[in-house]
């Protein structure tokens, strides 16, 4: 199955979402994404979309899709236009999102929502022209691809870089300092005169 979706264009605030996905979910390989259109059975039905701008995205209030078996939390998604992007056969009334987390541990996602709450959001950000969105990737080697690429965020949010075993061996408490050091951070550098409620 295939899938269309778009990343924020500015390096620094991708990594940085990236950077809150691995610290709070390192068990999943992915990095953060807002998927517009899909599945589709081929690629052939992709190639009218892939490359198409959907310009700026706002990036709302936290919110959550849980369930019995599900614990996801996310930030809401606008775009001007979304009805000429989405395409979602089996969510036609989806919520266009960026999950933060995704995972059994429910107080975690409560928790990682509550510090996600502290923020004010209605932050305004330029997108990457729609992609493909890469499939899944093998845990164990892809953890480390991504914790290189990303070690240089730590460093943005002015943190020392952990060994890639500490990431996975942190506390609920430590992942959600840190994420609140990587909002504090997107936030100081989309609008640096906001500051959290």
């Amino acid at each position: 199955m295939y899938f269309l979706a778009v990343r924020f264009s500015d390096d620094k605030i991708a990594k940085l979402f990236d950077l809150a996905r691995l610290v709070l979910q390192p068990d999943f390989a992915r990095s953060s994404h807002i998927t517009l259109r899909g599945p589709y059975p081929s690629k052939d039905g992709t190639r009218n979309f892939i490359g198409r701008d959907v310009g700026q995205i706002t990036v709302l209030r936290p919110s959550t899709f849980f369930s019995e078996t599900q614990s996801t939390v996310y930030l809401g998604i606008d775009i001007v236009g979304l009805a000429d992007f989405w395409y979602k056969p089996s969510y036609p009334e989806g919520i266009p999102h960026l999950t933060m987390y995704d995972g059994k541990d429910r107080q975690l996602a409560w928790a990682a929502l509550r510090a996600l709450k502290m923020f004010r959001w209605g932050i305004r950000l330029n997108s990457t022209p729609m992609s493909l969105l890469d499939a899944k990737r093998p845990i164990e080697t892809e953890f480390l691809i991504d914790y290189q690429s990303l070690s240089s965020t730590f460093r943005l949010i002015g943190q020392d870089v952990p060994r890639s075993e500490t990431v996975k061996g942190m506390s609920a408490l430590d992942r959600i300092v840190l994420l609140n050091r990587i909002c504090g951070t997107i936030h100081n550098l989309t609008h640096p005169s906001s500051r959290p409620r």
